[in-house]
């Protein structure tokens, strides 16, 4: 026996002679885990609504006294009502400062993005760098598509993807962002681009919380599965972003 798995077997013995060894968890203990997940997923949702507030530590810190005593009766939730205009205006000046700093980031990565070879800055201001070529028809703007797609923000990070949802997602051009209608319609049957886009074609000044910030420029791979001419009735399976001015 190789040395290593010698010793890998002896130290499993001993842990289960001496109670150690990892027990199957029981049904109660299942269920307890996934009763916290969901607790835990509640949180993260909650979180959303913070997100454009932009909070320090110390903020945060204090967020959370008035929600735990809020939740444990010990806030006057009359007196927080009247606290509405200032909670109002607290949250327009964050937004701002948060929509300009990302405005700001996604214009320098818009640059880079655009000096990627092959890449083309296009009228509305979208990078579009073709990664694999198709030979199938090319979209119109009437025209329904299926579509495997990955969404990063610029730090790297995947917000969404087709294959979170577990399928591709299909669509008609006039009913998603303007970014992935445009696009589409440079695209054929078959082919692969990436395409970065500021946040007037994505989701704006608004965001997509809680991932998406007001102001994120977002950066997309898209391959073009399939085209379907208007009028073909076809199933309509997750579909990606959707527009951010409707």
């Amino acid at each position: 026996m190789i040395p290593s798995l010698r010793v890998a077997a002896v130290s499993w013995s001993v842990l289960a002679l001496t109670g150690y060894a990892a027990a199957a968890p029981t049904a109660a203990e299942k269920t307890a885990t996934e009763q916290n997940e969901v607790l835990y997923q509640l949180g993260v949702q909650m979180s959303g609504v913070l997100q454009t507030l932009d909070l320090s530590k110390a903020e945060f810190a204090v967020v959370n006294k008035g929600l735990a005593d809020g939740y444990d009766h010990r806030a006057d939730l009359g007196k927080a009502a009247t606290y509405d205009p200032q909670v109002q205006t607290l949250r327009r000046a964050r937004i701002a400062v948060i929509t300009e700093r990302e405005m700001r980031a996604g214009k320098a990565y818009l640059e880079r993005a655009a000096l990627t070879p092959g890449a083309r800055k296009t009228a509305s201001g979208m990078v579009y760098i073709p990664m694999s070529a198709g030979s199938g028809p090319t979209p119109t703007a009437k025209d329904r598509v299926a579509i495997n797609y990955v969404g990063r923000l610029i730090d790297g990070r995947v917000f969404d993807s087709s294959s979170a949802r577990g399928e591709p997602a299909t669509f008609a051009l006039n009913q998603v962002m303007p970014c992935f209608s445009e696009a589409l319609q440079l695209m054929q049957a078959g082919g692969k681009s990436r395409i970065v886009c500021a946040a007037d074609l994505t989701y704006g000044d608004r965001g997509s919380l809680p991932d998406v910030l007001p102001g994120a420029t977002l950066d997309f791979e898209i391959e073009l599965l399939e085209v379907k001419p208007a009028g073909v009735s076809v199933e309509s399976p997750p579909s990606p972003p959707s527009r951010a001015h409707d």
